[in-house]
């Protein structure tokens, strides 16, 4: 029978702990969250129901192919 790997905080070259794991996943999970949110907020759908016209309208004036004579200051 084979002994069980070592791992995790463990491992002599570990520069991770249990705490640290935890803060990470923590963190990344906040950020997703947040860019779950700014996503709808700011998506071609959002922009469409906010100013009353289609989605593709949105879409061809965020990628120029229309008001392409309006540039950004």
């Amino acid at each position: 029978m084979t002994p069980a790997a070592i791992h995790g905080e463990a491992l002599p070259q570990s520069k991770l702990n249990a705490t640290l794991v935890k803060r990470i996943r923590t963190e990344h999970a906040a950020k997703e969250a947040e860019k779950r949110r700014l996503d709808a907020l700011y998506s071609a759908a959002a922009f469409a129901k906010r100013y009353g016209v289609s989605v593709p309208t949105i879409t061809k004036v965020l990628t120029y192919e229309t008001w392409r004579h309006v540039r950004d200051d």
